[in-house]
């Protein structure tokens, strides 16, 4: 059996071979895991006299794991037995026990890496499951493996499973990165403290005796690996073990020693990092920093060519510094200035790492800047909030303006601190001289950069003045630099600016005005501003990362722009439409960024840009030819996002437009329609249409609608060739819609259309009808929730227009048939176990409900009545979803529709909702519905009543009230005949006792919509108990 499991493994590991025999092999060995005998079988096979297969020993031992948790206390002992004689024998020691026969060749010496850890793992699961009461001596009887006749703990094999074994018991039960169960958690602290009273200081002594020992067998090939094991053993368990158990001089010493070794100086390093974190009293820390002397060592350890040892140091600082960071925030002033004195001390080093050209490092002591940056932050509120605000001077806005210095609140030691930080941030962004621009802006340098800036905030708060004397300088130089300067000085001179910028916009810098004047840090960056305008060093940079800054800078500024200045402006826009800009052929990034950031800018200074649209125009035409190739070049992702960012130059293309005067804008409209119109016509004529000419129809569509949304914004009428133009373009989409039934035309089609209205009104109604016919016939169930969302737009549009009510009039009632043989097949589609159906449905159940709550809120609710049979489809429809709770969303859009259908026909004739507002077909009898009324009435209690109906939830509070607001409307159109109904029908048949319903009725009379409706809620809440 052992050979046939070890058989299974070995083939289901295999990467090759036939695919159903390793399924086979795989199907044997999950059987065996999942058996009663199969651990007593991998037992004996991992411990046997034949040495198996790497695979087959690690599927062994996995398979005892899983089973561990299941044995009783009798197998255990047997797991114990026969595993501890194999690891005896593999450390070169006799089984120990007559009765338990394991293989007299074994030995674990040679096992590679993982199969080491992996015994080491599962002895830790059976020291879980026995040390209680199973196995008390596990500790004692493994350090007696450690013997040799040299040294007390000269047995390197021993050793090195020892201490594999108490990393993972450490791992299993005392770290605290790992989220357990509550019941594990519980029982691991027990174990901790078990290990505590019985182990604890005899563990702790041997870790130090192996680590000295060790430290000094150069020969023995694994007293490196063993040495960094007791580290790795030392700093895990220091956070749950007593302090004074290890750090003891000897030990620490021993430590410190370990810093020099190449082998392992990462792991001596990781080591005292754990001992600096563990969790102590303030008062303790500090006392161990001080006995340390750490930060008197990490001095002595110049950065190196390692650059992972750098990183570690690093981390040290990092921990060292945060820990005392921690201590001045939590302790006496006079305490706190001892610790806040060797902090100082500290800082040199951090700073020396922060500057440290390799980013990872860097980012080590971030953490403990932070804090202290926060730490100063906080005093210095504290100390401002103690100034008398009656003897200050309040500004226009309510602001103080005569506020005390920031440099008030600081000591003269904190405020060097923060200088130094501020300086050595800025240098840190500077891209290194061999260091390319990032284009990603989630690459490590950008995301490093953001902390980064992060602090640089940090430190704007701390000191307006400070933050503004020492960022200012930097910028101004970098934009007085020549041309050929080196980019990244410029560029750190934008991303300076960029950041100046930040500080303003979040508060990190103070903008409160002094009387008349604008705030210091306002004054700074307007003068910075217009002089990056107005630099060479900006303008004729090579390096796209300037050129993307100065945009995005612009842009978020562009009020600073006027009539005053339009010389700047112009400078301003000459860069946008030059090849740095919108012309770029060296950057896609930077040249679609562009796009989108020219648009932005336009729209903003619209008012002010005159004289040259028609150069602005002119020079964006070139880029209005839509291409597709990219997008089988491409991931559609890409290729889309190209297509999306070009639309925001046919928008600002129709910005453009509609500053020029009536000729110009006439011909601007047409020299940027007719390509189109020939574009289109030449893909509809590709029969069959393919993917490239479906697409190239979509974008150039909507292209036309996103034109046109660009005009839609001019405060003049349009001349009316341009509305030629438009309607023109109507009867395009409609022609390439006709010959493409494509999805993707459809919904550009859509896009169009909802474009155009704005500007071309009730004039293409003809089209609009045509549109409609085409889409009704061929649109999908996916896109029916589309059209009737795009359907509900288009009559509030024209909510006014007697030619579109008489429209929908026609529409409705193929529309509605339509809608409900879509839901009747999804819904046979969503019960035989379709989810994605299930999901369209809702969808679409919903959009047809927001669909006739749009009829009816614009006054076209003749369209639903006038046709008997339709209208009861649509009532009958409507109350089912009202009726139906399971879609709470679905339940409370339907009843929003029965009360805006009792509000305008609740008397049985096409009413108004306010004696100011009117509806077509007004007064036009109702048939029947006046009596159904009162029927509806019922729903209000059926609901909350259903099965599962949970009236805690948000959403069904909710919907209890509409069903409140039902009831109201009820009654202010049926009046006393809807109380008479209540008392002497309804009420009597659902139990309502007679003094509630008394109580009801006469809230129902006089209480208002709004209070009503919590009464409502309460008077269900009781009724359904």
């Amino acid at each position: 059996m052992e050979d046939q499991i070890e058989q299974a493994v070995d083939i289901a590991i295999q990467g090759v071979g036939d695919p159903a025999v390793r399924q086979q092999a795989l199907d044997f060995c999950n059987q065996v895991k999942a058996s009663d005998e199969g651990w007593q079988m991998c037992l004996a096979m991992f411990a046997g006299d034949r040495k198996r297969s790497d695979a087959a020993r690690y599927f062994s031992l996995q398979v005892i794991d899983e089973a561990l948790g299941r044995l009783n206390r009798e197998q255990l002992v047997y797991v114990r037995d026969h595993l501890f004689a194999y690891v005896r024998m593999g450390s070169g020691l006799s089984q120990g026990q007559a009765n338990v026969n394991v293989g007299q060749a074994v030995s674990f010496a040679d096992d590679p890496v993982h199969m080491k850890n992996k015994l080491g793992e599962t002895l830790a699961y059976l020291f879980i499951m026995t040390y209680t009461e199973i196995w008390d001596t596990f500790f004692y009887d493994f350090e007696r493996l450690l013997e040799s006749p040299e040294n007390q703990f000269g047995n390197p094999r021993a050793a090195d499973l020892y201490l594999r074994v108490l990393n993972d018991i450490h791992r299993e039960i005392g770290d605290t990165l790992i989220i357990r169960d509550p019941a594990v958690q519980s029982r691991n602290n027990d174990l901790k403290d078990l290990i505590r009273n019985r182990d604890m200081a005899r563990l702790a002594d041997s870790w130090k005796k192996i680590l000295m020992y060790y430290k000094d067998q150069q020969l023995e090939p694994l007293a490196t690996e063993i040495v960094n094991n007791a580290l790795r053993v030392i700093g895990g368990w220091v956070s749950w073990a007593e302090l004074t158990l290890i750090a003891e001089p000897e030990a620490l010493e021993a430590i410190f020693n370990l810093l020099s070794s190449p082998k392992s100086r990462i792991h001596a390093c990781d080591c005292l990092s754990e001992i600096v974190a563990k969790k102590m009293y303030p008062n303790a820390k500090f006392q161990l920093i001080q006995s340390l002397n750490l930060t008197s060592i990490i001095h002595t350890l110049s950065q190196s060519a390692d650059i992972e040892f750098d990183e570690r140091v690093a981390k040290l600082a990092n921990s060292i510094g945060s820990e005392l960071i921690h201590i001045v925030e939590t302790e006496s002033q006079e305490f706190s200035a001892n610790c806040e004195a060797l902090l100082l001390d500290m800082f040199p080093l951090l700073l020396r790492y922060l500057g440290n050209e390799y980013d990872d490092t860097s980012s080590q002591v971030l953490p403990s800047v932070g804090s202290y940056l926060q730490l100063v932050r906080r005093d210095s509120k504290r100390e401002k909030a103690k100034i008398n605000p009656n003897r200050l001077t309040k500004n226009t806005a309510d602001q103080y303006e005569n506020f005390p210095a920031d440099r008030t609140f600081i000591s003269d030691q904190r405020h060097a601190v923060v200088r130094s930080i501020l300086e050595a941030v800025m240098k840190k962004c500077r891209y290194l001289d061999d260091q390319e621009w990032e284009e990603d802006e989630d690459g490590e340098f950008c995301e490093l950069r953001q902390r980064l800036k992060n602090l640089q905030d940090m430190c704007a708060s701390i000191d307006n003045q400070l933050f503004l004397d020492d960022v200012c300088p930097v910028i101004s130089q970098a934009l007085s630099l020549p041309p050929t300067a080196d980019w990244r000085d410029i560029e750190l001179g934008m991303f300076e600016l960029q950041t100046l910028s930040e500080a303003m916009r979040s508060g990190a810098l103070s903008t409160v005005k002094t009387g008349q004047n604008e705030s210091p840090a306002t004054q700074a960056f307007n003068n910075l501003f217009f002089q990056m305008v107005a630099s060479d060093a900006v303008a004729q940079c090579p390096q796209p990362a300037v050129h993307l800054l100065f945009m995005e800078i612009v842009v978020k500024h562009s009020s600073l722009f006027s009539q005053h200045n339009t010389n700047l402006l112009n400078r301003v826009l000459e860069f946008f439409v030059s090849p740095l800009g919108i012309q770029n052929s060296e950057s896609t990034k930077v040249q679609m960024r562009s796009w989108i950031l020219f648009h932005k800018f336009c729209k903003s200074v619209k008012p002010q840009i005159g004289q040259v649209a028609q150069l602005l125009v002119d020079s964006i035409r070139p880029l209005l030819v839509i291409q597709t190739e990219d997008d089988t070049d491409s991931d559609d992702e890409s290729a889309g996002s190209a297509f999306n960012a070009q639309l925001n130059l046919f928008e600002l293309s129709g910005i453009l437009v509609s500053i020029l005067d009536e000729a110009s804008a006439t011909n601007g409209v047409e020299q940027t329609l007719q390509p189109i119109f020939t574009a289109v016509e030449k893909a509809i004529g590709v029969s069959p249409p393919n993917a490239e000419s479906i697409t190239l129809v979509h974008h150039n569509l909507v292209a036309i609608g996103t034109f046109a949304h660009g005009l839609d914004g001019s405060s003049n009428k349009l001349p009316d060739g341009i509305l030629q133009l438009f309607k023109n373009s109507a009867e395009v989409v409609n022609v390439a819609l006709d010959r493409i039934p494509d999805t993707k035309v459809r919904e550009a089609a859509r896009t169009v259309f909802t474009r155009l209205v704005p500007i071309l009104g009730s004039s293409i109604l003809s089209e609009i009808s045509t549109l409609i016919q085409i889409l009704l016939q061929r649109c999908s169930h996916a896109e029916l929730a589309d059209f009737l969302g795009f359907l509900g737009h288009l009559l509030h549009s024209f909510r006014n227009d007697e030619g579109v009510y008489n429209m929908l009039k026609s529409l409705l009632s193929p529309l509605c048939q339509r809608v409900f043989a879509s839901l009747e097949e999804l819904s046979a589609s969503a019960d035989a176990g379709n989810t994605d159906d299930k999901v369209l449905k809702v969808e679409i159940q919903r959009a047809y409900l927001m669909f006739i709550m749009q009829i009816l809120r614009d006054r076209m609710g003749g369209a639903i009545v006038e046709d008997k049979q339709l209208a009861d489809s649509i009532i009958k429809s409507v109350i089912h979803y009202a009726s139906d709770p399971t879609d709470i969303y679905t339940c409370r859009s339907a009843a929003s529709c029965l009360t805006k259908m009792i509000q305008l026909w609740g008397n049985g004739e096409l009413e108004a909702a306010s004696a100011e507002e009117s509806v077509f077909d007004q007064g036009q009898k109702i048939d029947g519905f006046e009596q159904i009324v009162l029927e509806f009435s019922g729903l209000c209690w059926q609901v909350p009543a259903s099965s599962g109906f949970n009236l805690q939830d948000a959403q069904s509070k909710i919907l209890v009230t509409e069903l409140g607001n039902i009831q109201k409307h009820i009654y202010l159109k049926k009046g006393d005949q809807f109380l008479s109904y209540l008392v002497e029908q309804y009420f009597p048949q659902i139990g309502v006792p007679d003094n509630a319903a008394k109580d009801y009725v006469e809230k129902l009379k006089t209480l208002e919509n709004k209070d009503f409706k919590k009464y409502f809620s309460a008077f269900v809440n009781e009724l359904v108990k």
